[in-house]
This record gives structure tokens, C-alpha cells and sequence, in this order.
């Protein structure tokens, strides 16, 4: 997330109320935000790392993620939260897999086996053949780009 306490987002609301609790039964959460979006490095009971990431779109959450990862490969958390995954870099899953480190992934929505995030298919029905070389050649994936199609291909492989 970016950040909170008092950051608007449902990842950061849904982590503002999570967060805390596990903290209170003993575990120790560590958080990585985005520096332009707080200043404090502790509230209650859990500990932020502000990392600094360009503002610009096509960087902000690859080089976060990259950062998060490296994070990762040094300190060896127990497990590795992350939240939606679209538009990253893959990397702290690839470490959590590498290092045999436990990954959980929220699904917020079907980004994971579709570059649409809908599962529509080009007649606006509900596809059924999604993963792979399907996605690929969809045409309602077409505003998506190259990487989300090629991302496609390889995401059962990831998952």
C-alpha cells in the first residue's frame, strides 16, 4: 500500500484495520510505503520502510516492488504480503518463491488471469478460456498493451 493511517485507498483501509491486529497478538509487520505519501516510520505497533519511487506511472510500482524485493532477499521475512499485484515487477513474488519464503496474494479482482481484469471476452461474454495463448490474441485485451499480453502468457507459470 501507500501508506497509512489516512490514505485514501481500500488497500490502505483494508490494511489500517488488519494490520493492527496482528500487531497486537505478537507479530511484527513491517510495511513499505511510499515515501511521498507519509513521514512516520512506526504507528501502532507497526513499522513502515519509505522508499522512494518516481511519481510517474510506468516506474512508481516496478521500482517499489523491486526495492520491496531486495528488502526481502536481505532481511528474509517469514511470510510476504503483497496487495494486487497488477503493474509490477514480479519480483517479491519471484524472491518469495526462490527463497521458499510463504507468498500471500490479495485478489481484488481477476488481473491475475486476465489483462482485462473482467474476464469479458471480445463479445462481452464472460471467456472461459482465459490463461496463456487465449489472452494473448483476445482483442479485448487490445488497450493493454504488449507487456499485459506477454505477462499473460506467463502468469499460470507464476502462480
Amino acid at each position: 500500500p501507500r501508506g497509512f493511517p489516512r490514505v485514501q485507498g481500500g488497500i490502505e483501509k483494508f490494511s489500517e484495520g488488519l494490520y493492527p491486529l496482528l500487531a497486537d497478538k505478537g507479530y511484527q509487520i513491517t510495511v513499505f510505503a511510499l515515501k511521498r505519501f507519509l513521514s512516520h516510520r512506526e504507528w501502532n505497533g507497526i513499522n513502515f520502510i519509505l522508499l522512494n519511487s518516481p511519481s510517474q506511472k510506468a516506474f512508481e510500482k516496478p521500482i517499489y516492488n523491486f526495492l520491496s524485493a531486495c528488502h526481502c532477499i536481505v532481511k528474509r521475512p517469514d511470510i510476504i504480503h503483497i496487495h494486487k499485484a497488477n503493474k509490477i515487477s514480479f519480483a517479491p513474488i519471484l524472491v518469495g518463491k526462490l527463497l521458499k519464503i510463504p507468498v500471500v496474494l490479495a485478489i481484488y479482482d481477476y488481473w491475475y488471469f486476465c489483462p482485462g481484469a473482467m474476464l469479458i471476452d471480445e463479445e462481452a461474454n464472460l471467456c472461459h478460456r482465459f490463461h496463456g495463448r487465449w489472452c494473448a490474441s483476445c482483442s479485448a485485451t487490445k488497450k493493454f498493451g504488449l507487456a499485459a499480453k506477454i505477462a499473460s502468457i506467463y502468469r499460470r507459470k507464476l502462480f
